[in-house]
């Protein structure tokens, strides 16, 4: 299968996709190109970011900037963030740790609980490489539950749960 999300200003690349395909949105296909799942419940004018892990995708949308999940082909839920322009997210149980919002440092972090009325937790936190120094925003991915920071040739991973 494959998730494909586009913007109204972007196209999938690889593979024959319809043409329903370069419309805004998000959409799973076979591997044969069919469209076997389509949003019809999220406004999606542009996808910040993706976390797939198991049978759950999760995305963080523009312009409402909340986190959307699907599992098994059926929209599971929204949640408010409070957050906009985060470029990552983890995620483990009910917790979701985002990376930098806009304007933010690059090592600027924000943990929201997963619940009806979500709200980042009042305090950012900062995770810096030993020594103190910051990570760059190009250095940071994340992955299911899982922090994976690339830095001066080396790369480290943490789990969202170590950081409770």
């Amino acid at each position: 299968m494959w998730l494909i999300v586009t913007t109204a200003s972007s196209a999938p690349t690889g593979g024959a996709f319809p043409k329903a395909a370069w419309r805004a949105g998000s959409q799973v296909f076979d591997l044969s190109g069919r469209s076997i799942w389509k949003n019809t419940r999220v406004r999606l004018l542009d996808c910040y970011a993706l976390n797939v892990a198991g049978r759950d995708a999760w995305f963080y949308a523009y312009d409402d900037f909340d986190l959307h999940q699907v599992t098994d082909l059926t929209h599971a839920g929204s949640y408010e963030t409070g957050l906009s322009g985060c470029e990552n997210f983890a995620l483990s149980g009910t917790l979701a740790l985002f990376s930098a919002e806009y304007h933010d440092p690059a090592h600027r972090f924000h943990l929201v609980t997963l619940a009806d009325g979500s709200t980042p937790l009042p305090a950012p936190l900062t995770i810096t490489q030993q020594g103190g120094a910051a990570f760059g925003k190009g250095d940071i991915r994340m992955r299911g539950p899982y922090l994976h920071v690339f830095a001066q040739g080396a790369w480290y991973r943490g789990h969202i749960d170590d950081l409770k």
